[in-house]
């Protein structure tokens, strides 16, 4: 199983913001796998950590703004196939990102040996094998 996720800066101001990350699909070799949509929401009046929750189907998740590090942007659990080898895969996460202004995204990919959307987190995941991390920037 790999679990992918997506966290972001936001490069803009103001007191409150809404982010959505809808349409989003990963291809990993040539196969293609849908991303739940993300909605997520900032407000200066946050003083602590973000939340994130996997609720109806979507991803939702609230952080301070500004804030002072990583923000979740989305998450997918993908199945390996049994004897496909993805360790040198190419991996495209695409999506529309709707934001009042350009946000910084970092994706990370890491393998476990069970792991499924109904854990909804890394932690709750079994035997962590590899690690990548790529930065890209995106704007509205």
């Amino acid at each position: 199983m790999i679990w992918l996720s997506a966290v972001f800066k936001p490069k803009f101001g103001g007191s409150s913001a809404t982010v959505l990350f809808t349409g989003s699909s990963v291809t990993i070799a040539g196969d293609k796998f849908s991303v739940p949509d993300s909605n997520i929401t900032l407000s200066s009046s946050l003083q602590t950590c973000g939340t994130a929750a996997f609720v109806g189907g979507e991803w939702e998740a609230s952080a301070p703004l500004p804030g002072s590090g990583n923000t979740f942007l989305s998450a997918v659990s993908v199945p390996v196939p049994s004897g496909v080898n993805w360790a040198n895969a190419q991996v495209m996460w695409c999506g529309d990102v709707f934001a009042p202004g350009e946000i910084d995204v970092q994706i990370a990919a890491a393998v476990y040996t069970s792991c499924s959307m109904s854990s909804a987190s890394p932690e709750a995941c079994e035997t962590q094998t590899q690690f990548r991390r790529r930065s890209h920037g995106l704007h509205e």
